[in-house]
């Protein structure tokens, strides 16, 4: 009899036990695998061919952000897409690609496909082509019709030859100009840039080149914008600022401002 009272018991208190742990421990989101997506984007890499991103994977979105990444942390996803994503604090599958599909500011969806894909930003009308197994899918972005930021190759020139000679210099004596203020941050659309600056900025809606912003302003007139390939920390600095590349590679030059901006 002491036996049977067990043997019922027993299961009882288990599942009491687990819809106490569940409770106790909140759901996790986690990211999906987009299992039509992958077959289609496998197709593509093994059979060759050329298609649009936009039809693959289909949606409204004006922008992917794409990883892979031995080890992809949800707060490095957040900053750089500027939404919160529904997926786990880090996310490791070897050979997978994480795919964060935007419009504006607003997240359209967040999946895994299990095809190695190049990281980047990439607007919707990108292409891909497969120049042949195993070799990964190539990432074709049009050239925007419209006003579009432009890479600042002297002052790139300058920076990399500073970092050379582990030298010190006023930004103002690298870039020329007449501006009393200068805007510099990573940004991947027009709106995130003019939001952070307070002006309208000529270039495209969706940027997707990796590098630093610089925008240049004297009072409230925006004089220029472009972009260098490489990193300068984000921030808003007087036309006093200097660039120390005394550090020398691999590490990028920091920037020091006696009157900053208020």
């Amino acid at each position: 009899m002491l036996w049977g009272l067990v043997l019922v018991a027993l299961p009882v208190l288990v599942v009491a036990g687990l819809l106490v742990f569940g409770i106790g421990k909140p759901w996790q989101a986690r990211l999906e695998q987009d299992r039509e997506l992958s077959t289609r984007l496998n197709e593509l890499w093994h059979s060759g061919g050329t298609a649009s991103l936009g039809e693959l994977a289909g949606g409204d979105w004006d922008r992917v952000h794409i990883y892979q990444q031995e080890v992809l942390g949800r707060d490095q996803v957040e900053r750089e897409v500027g939404a919160p994503v529904p997926m786990e604090d880090t996310f490791d599958r070897r050979g997978a690609s994480v795919l964060v599909f935007m419009k504006g500011v607003e997240l359209q969806r967040a999946v895994w496909v299990d095809v190695p894909l190049l990281s980047g930003v990439y607007t919707a009308a990108v292409t891909l082509t497969a120049p042949g197994y195993p070799k990964y899918l190539e990432f074709n972005e049009p050239e925007p019709t419209g006003p579009h930021l432009v890479a600042d190759t002297e002052l790139e020139a300058k920076l990399r030859e500073l970092v050379r000679t582990r030298g010190t210099s006023l930004l103002r004596d690298l870039t020329g100009g007449d501006w009393d203020r200068v805007y510099i941050l990573t940004a991947n659309t027009r709106a995130r840039v003019e939001e952070f600056v307070g002006a309208p900025v000529e270039m495209e809606p969706v940027f997707t080149h990796q590098g630093s912003i610089l925008v240049f302003r004297d009072g409230d007139a925006v004089q220029r914008a472009s972009f260098i390939p490489g990193f300068l920390p984000q921030g808003i600095y007087s036309s006093a600022v200097r660039v120390d590349a005394t550090a020398g590679m691999p590490k990028n030059p920091t920037l020091s401002d006696p009157t900053p901006p208020k």
